[in-house]
């Protein structure tokens, strides 16, 4: 029997809170969750002929995500005087391919607004946002 396969069909982005206005669905481009990545450091005791790689820690997370033309209310996340987490909450929809059964996949993240770049403008093409959270705390 072959594995199931699971596909992302679609995502939402909250942020800052809950509140359905601040729904991102119709400008949310391109979304990217945090991936989990350990540090390992080679260690060489005293006169020792090998080394061993020893894992020291995870690595810091970061999510990133691209929403299209101007969000003002995404844009005055960055740099906020407060020390106060953020939280930013993706909703997606995956599809299981054997069953075709829709299963909910949610990440809450709770962190700062790092980045907010714009792409370059070029006439006729839309300009977008790539934005960077730094999360100091998930739930998937």
């Amino acid at each position: 029997m072959a594995n199931t396969v699971y596909i992302m069909e679609s995502a939402n982005l909250f942020c800052g809170d809950h509140d359905p206005s601040a729904s991102n669905h119709l400008v949310l481009q391109e979304l990217k969750l945090p991936g989990l990545e350990e540090n390992f450091v080679d260690h060489a005791a005293g006169g020792a002929p090998l080394a061993i790689e020893v894992d020291t820690r995870i690595q810091r997370l970061e999510a990133t995500f691209n929403l299209a033309g101007w969000q003002p209310q995404v844009m005055s996340l960055l740099g906020q005087s407060n020390r106060m987490r953020q939280t930013f909450t993706a909703y997606g929809l995956v599809r299981d391919r054997r069953s075709g059964e829709a299963l909910e996949a949610k990440s809450i993240m709770e962190g700062r607004l790092g980045r907010v770049n714009p792409t370059n403008f070029r006439k006729g093409d839309l300009m977008s946002h790539h934005i960077r959270f730094a999360p100091s705390r998930t739930t998937n």
